[in-house]
């Protein structure tokens, strides 16, 4: 199990965020507590973990008409088209080795961070993903994924 995601705690530990809110006069940041997940939401997080090794799973916890966004081409798809469009993107290839780095359970679901090492342009890039899942019933409904290159720019 990563050591980000211990389910044993998930219900006695909470996350705080930040918020500024417009209707707060002061305009000072807040912080609020989110709220503590469900077991089915806490189920859809592990197997979300478990797709990034076994893609078509990702089919089996999205509702059929889940819609996707990622970054990367700002386009809405269907679960199935993104699904497709990873092995589509392999080749003949295997499916790239996504690495999880940690669960962060909101009010709505939760956002997964991942990183994954690939061959661009016959250079390796290293992509870091976070992914802000929307959950109902224990299944994903809506998806957003921001892909971002690691570039080396700092001094």
């Amino acid at each position: 199990m990563s050591k980000y995601l211990d389910i044993r705690s998930a219900h006695v530990r909470a996350t705080w965020v930040m918020q500024v809110t417009r209707n707060n006069p002061d305009r000072k940041a807040r912080s609020q507590m989110s709220s503590t997940p469900d077991q089915a939401t806490i189920e859809l997080s592990e197997n979300w973990v478990k797709a990034l090794a076994n893609i078509d799973l990702f089919l089996e916890i999205c509702v059929e008409d889940c819609p996707v966004w990622h970054s990367a081409d700002d386009k809405w798809v269907s679960v199935s088209e993104a699904v497709a469009a990873v092995y589509e993107r392999a080749g003949d290839g295997a499916v790239p080795d996504f690495r999880p780095e940690g669960i962060t359970f909101t009010e709505k679901g939760f956002f997964n961070e991942a990183s994954v090492e690939l061959e661009m342009g016959g250079q390796p890039v290293k992509l870091h993903l976070v992914q802000i899942v929307e959950a109902r019933d224990g299944k994903a409904v809506s998806v957003r994924e921001y892909i971002g290159p690691e570039m080396g720019i700092q001094p």
